[in-house]
């Protein structure tokens, strides 16, 4: 079994040679996260050399397990109503003119409960008209991934 290995590092428009401190350290992605680190664990990298980093990562792990274990994060909330929610779809022909849309009141429901009602009530339509060529168009990508039984349970 062969393991292609690649030598350097092009995520950015720099190449450089992708070692282990380049792919833990000095990668430009690698320097917005620790910054992200730094101000949550007090781990500063400016300097240290990777196995530095390594037994600072160590010396902090229990005192940074303990702040982890005790955070209880604020949920904010709110809220939102729409008077009179309506739903609607629109049928065209091949030339892209509009010939039939029909809007539908709901209710209170999900999003996604709303794509898949929408859906099911325009394909409806078609079958009851005799509209056999049909390209169902939505904006919901879950709904598309579900219709080409490609949506798998996170």
């Amino acid at each position: 079994m062969k393991i292609p290995v690649v030598s350097k590092c092009y995520c950015y428009e720099k190449g450089e040679m992708e070692t282990m401190k380049h792919i833990l350290l000095t990668a430009p992605i690698d320097q917005k996260l620790w910054k992200q680190i730094d101000s949550c664990a007090g781990i500063t990298i400016n300097g240290l050399t990777l196995q530095q980093l390594i037994f600072k990562w160590w010396e902090h792990k229990a005192s940074m397990l303990d702040s982890l274990q005790s955070y209880k994060p604020i949920l904010h909330y709110q809220v939102v109503r729409w008077n009179k929610p309506i739903h609607m779809y629109c049928v065209r022909d091949m030339n892209e003119d509009l010939t039939y849309a029909k809007a539908h009141n709901i209710g209170e429901t999900t999003n996604m409960e709303v794509e898949a009602t929408i859906a099911w009530k325009a394909l409806q339509f078609c079958l009851d008209n005799d509209l056999r060529q049909v390209r169902l168009e939505t904006d919901s990508l879950a709904l598309k991934n579900m219709i080409y039984r490609s949506w798998r349970i996170p």
